[in-house]
């Protein structure tokens, strides 16, 4: 909401009269789909970015916010509103929501229906401070400033906000930043051995805490490593201190757990999967969990599966959290 307020002081609400309220409304309502965390797991492991989070789904929510805003104010005086106007700050609105999700570590399915993989550049957290405090201050003290300069008088301003051009750079150069970080973060762990084993797979998860702590997760072929990482002027990174997940043999336990229902959703979704399996005289338990998240996972973010099965490895239970159960 913040870049698409950022988006209109720029010039956007020039568009049309409630080019503003159309740019700022599209960039938070495809979170509607947040509601399914209500119907468990499961059902917002399907739901959560899919539907609400693509092109597809996102041009048609740009379409209903446009038309039913120009109908509020297509009879209005002096100056109706327009619907292509309307159209194009709803779709600028909808792009900035999901560009901003593509950017995090969730990600989304972008090109729903048509392709359900899911698609993430990991170049900052669900919730950014340090991207929000920028936000603010460049655009919340010029807003300040323009209350005052009205209470004493001085005409309001309806063009494009040169705070609003400066802060929407800002962003622009802030994301180029995070991406540099990025690519700086996978080239070191792609450059290190683990345990004697090269990288198969790897990926760099920001920190919210700091923009230069990043958190690294590497793919053996025996193991899932997860590492430490400090970048910027003061770098630190030692692949001999990451924590090793070994991943287990194979076996007719895991085989069974893997068909469970529903498990396919969380496989096409875990980027490091891992299973952790118990075993006992009455049955076994298989704990899947994606490394991506660590055991202080955000509680909604990180859906993990717990798949019970008798002793003739028969799905009897699969349940479905949100986190690591305690």
């Amino acid at each position: 909401m913040a870049v698409a307020a950022t988006m209109a002081r720029a010039g956007v609400r020039r568009f049309s009269p409630l080019a503003t309220t159309a740019i700022v409304l599209a960039a938070v309502i495809p979170d509607v789909d947040f509601i399914s965390v209500l119907a468990g797991p499961h059902a917002y492991l399907v739901c959560h970015r899919t539907y609400t989070g693509s092109i597809v789904g996102g041009a048609v929510l740009a379409i209903l916010v446009a038309l039913v805003l120009w109908l509020i104010g297509r009879k209005w005086e002096p100056e109706p509103a327009r619907f292509f106007g309307l159209l194009g700050a709803a779709l600028l609105g909808i792009a900035s929501h999901l560009m901003l999700n593509l950017g995090d570590n969730y990600g989304e399915k972008l090109f729903w229906p048509f392709n359900s993989k899911w698609y993430s550049w990991d170049l900052w957290p669900q919730l950014d401070p340090w991207l929000l405090l920028l936000l603010l201050l460049v655009l919340g003290v010029p807003w300040l400033l323009s209350v005052v300069g009205e209470e004493m008088g001085a005409p309001r301003k309806r063009g494009p906000s040169f705070s609003g051009i400066i802060a929407l750079l800002l962003v622009i150069g802030y994301c180029g930043w995070k991406a540099r970080l990025h690519n700086e973060a996978l080239v070191n762990l792609y450059s290190n051995t683990y345990h004697g084993e090269q990288a198969l797979n790897v990926a760099a998860f920001p920190s919210s805490m700091s923009p230069f702590d990043w958190r690294g997760v590497i793919d053996t072929y025996n193991s899932v490593d997860i590492v430490h990482m400090r970048l910027g002027p003061n770098p630190h990174f030692d692949p001999d201190m990451a924590l090793t997940h070994y991943k287990p043999k194979n076996s007719a336990v895991l085989k069974a757990a893997e068909k469970a229902p529903g498990l396919t959703a969380w496989r096409h979704f875990a980027r490091f999967p891992i299973a952790e399996i118990t075993y006992s005289l009455h049955g076994h338990q298989v704990f899947f969990r994606d490394l991506r998240y660590s055991h202080a996972g955000t509680f909604w973010v990180n859906p993990t599966v717990t798949v019970h099965l008798n002793k003739q490895n028969q799905v009897t239970k699969v349940q479905w959290r949100f986190g690591v159960p305690e």
